[in-house]
Order: structure tokens, then sequence, then C-alpha cells
């Protein structure tokens, strides 16, 4: 509840606490914070607040309890027809659409904002301003945000007060509110089991960039696995997709004439698609097909026949980050949050045959 630069009159005082009641900050049932405390926050004597107070009382919005305290009152008439909607904009920022399941989350975000009486606005922003500006024409009460995020945005976003939950895995040394995936350890644990299973000669992999932190946590966790299960590791066999598509990147790994049946080939979502592509030219009936570890779930991969194990059976970060976002709004979690989103990790039956 900011109330700084505003005035002191037990009505504006009122008013302050309505807003807080009726935007759904102060919840039916809460207990309202002592005299004392509100006058030394609101910086006004304590009559102020006993007058506004005794307001919101008038009004059925604030109730008393005898030796307890104030509270928002359980029945609030109008309150659940009369609520304004939290608004919510979705934005992935400074960079183009690369990344498919930020937009493959946003049917399962909207569903889940209908059933939470939230609406749900999607954006492409290029710089903080422009952020910013989206804000203001929506009326947004705040952003799930993803895409190329630095110091700069989060320090900006910071100084305007915005609330905002960051969706994935960022290294930044401003203090913000961020949901990511545990993915060094989801990682090593899910290649972990499979160099137990299997027999495989060696490692590689495509990430669509090797910038962020996500896919650096990634390559770390591959190598733990290999090195604590006696596999070789060579980080020059991990490959970063300049155009995106993962094609060109596959066919210079069968260039080398290392990738075999006997090879593990993780695979980011992004270059799936090209990867596969490779593969048919190269081997049309698939006799030689590496085992494919893919970074990301059975339903949003095309030819899912050809993959041995996907790392995860669910978007995990879109399944929570709306409550997460709401806990925030609502105070029911303190800024600054950070944690992880549970990602379930499935590892698909094979046969021996691929490793033989």
């Amino acid at each position: 509840m900011d109330i700084r630069g505003r005035t002191s009159g037990s009505s504006r005082v009122a008013d302050i606490l309505r807003q807080e009641i009726l935007s759904g900050r102060l919840q039916p049932g809460d207990k309202l914070e002592g005299e004392y405390l509100l006058a030394a926050h609101f910086k006004v004597g304590r009559q102020v607040i006993r007058s506004a107070v005794k307001i919101l009382k008038g009004e059925n919005l604030l109730r008393s309890a005898k030796g307890s305290g104030v509270y928002i009152n359980d029945y609030i008439p109008g309150f659940a027809t009369g609520k304004p909607p939290v608004r919510i904009g979705y934005v992935y920022y400074n960079n183009p659409l690369k990344e498919n399941s930020f937009i493959e989350s946003y049917p399962l975000l909207l569903q889940q904002a209908k059933e939470k009486k939230c609406e749900l606005y999607f954006g492409l922003e290029n710089d903080a301003a422009s952020l910013l500006q989206f804000v203001c024409n929506h009326k947004l009460d705040g952003l799930l945000l993803g895409g190329y995020i630095d110091n700069a945005l989060v320090k900006k976003l910071n100084e305007e007060k915005l609330l905002y939950l960051l969706l994935g895995n960022y290294k930044l040394d401003e203090p913000c509110n961020m949901l990511g995936k545990d993915v060094l350890n989801n990682t090593k644990n899910a290649l972990a089991t499979l160099l137990k299973k299997y027999r495989f000669t060696g490692i590689a992999g495509i990430f669509s960039n090797m910038i962020h932190l996500g896919p650096l946590e990634t390559l770390e966790g591959i190598r733990q696995a290999a090195e604590e299960n006696g596999v070789p590791f060579d980080k020059k066999m991990f490959l970063s997709a300049e155009e995106g598509s993962g094609y060109p990147e596959m066919k210079k790994l069968f260039q080398t004439g290392v990738i075999s049946k006997n090879t593990l080939l993780y695979l980011s979502g992004q270059t799936f698609s090209g990867a596969a592509r490779a593969i048919f030219e190269k081997d049309p009936e698939r006799k030689d097909l590496p085992y494919l570890f893919v970074d990301k779930g059975l339903s949003s991969v095309p030819y899912p026949e050809l993959v041995g194990c996907f790392l995860y059976t669910a978007n995990g970060i879109a399944e929570h980050a709306l409550d997460i976002f709401l806990d925030l709004y609502h105070g029911r979690k303190k800024q600054f949050w950070q944690g992880y989103a549970p990602c379930p990790i499935n590892i698909t039956q094979e046969t021996e045959e691929k490793t033989k």
C-alpha cells in the first residue's frame, strides 16, 4: 500500500483504504493494522485514523471485534460483482518471438486468467519506454515478463514501483521477482538416469543460444552427469544455433562423423524442427538415428517418434506464473520473491536396440 505524497485528511485516508479493499489487496476477513501503526504509516494523528475507520464502518467495509481490533467485513455488498479484475500484461521483451514456448503458454494463461477473474494482455515490446507505455495504455496492474531481460530494465521497473514477475532463469544484480526452473538439477538428474540405462559413447547438443543463464545451466548439468557416469564430454560438440533453426548445426555435427545411434543428442525445443530436417535428409530410414534428449514437452514437438526422452512433461512456469503473480499482488508473497516451478521429467521407455 503506497500512500506517499497523498493528503492526510480522514476522508483521503478512507479513500485509500476503500480502494485497497475494493481492489482486493485487502481481503474480506483481513485484520487492519492498529491505530498506532496506521497513524505512523499515513503520518497523521490517531483521531484521523479513527474518523477514517468510522467512515468505512458506515459503508459496511470495516467491522470491529471487541478486544481484537478492526477487520475487513466478511461480506461486502456488491463486492463480488463490483471488484475490478486484475489486469496483467504478458509481454515478451526485446527479442523477436523465437521461443515458441512463450506463445504456446498463452492459451493456458488465458484460461487461468478467466478462472481467476483476471484480464490478460499480450504484448511484444522492444524497450523500457514502449513497455511502460503498454502498461499505461492498458491500465495494467502488473506484468508477466519473458525474453531478454537485463539489469537496466529491472532497475527501471523497480524505480517505477511496477509489479512484475520474470518468467525464466536470469542472472541479474538488481533485486527482482522471478519464477524459473531448476535447470541444472533437472537436466543432470534426467541425463544421469539415461546414462545408467544406456551405453552411450558420446554426448552432443544444439542450443538456441549460449548466452542466457538457462542454456549455460543446462550445459553444466550435462557436463556433471557425464563426468559422474564416465561418459566423454567435449564442449566443442555443443553448438549454438546462429540462425535459430538448428538445421546447419545438425548438418555440421553429422560432418564430424561422431554422431551415431550410440550418441545422445541434446536439443533445445527451438532447434528440434531444424535438427529433425537434417536427420531426415541424412538418414531417411533412421537406422542410425542418435538418441534425442529434447528440452520440451511431448505435445509441443513434431515427429515425437524421433525422441527418446522429453525433459519436461509440462510447462511448469506457465502453470504457476499466474498464482505467484497474484500472491505478490495481494501481498501473500513479499517482494522480492524468487523460486523454481516444479517441472516433472518424462523418461520415455525405449528399446535397448537404440543404443546397442
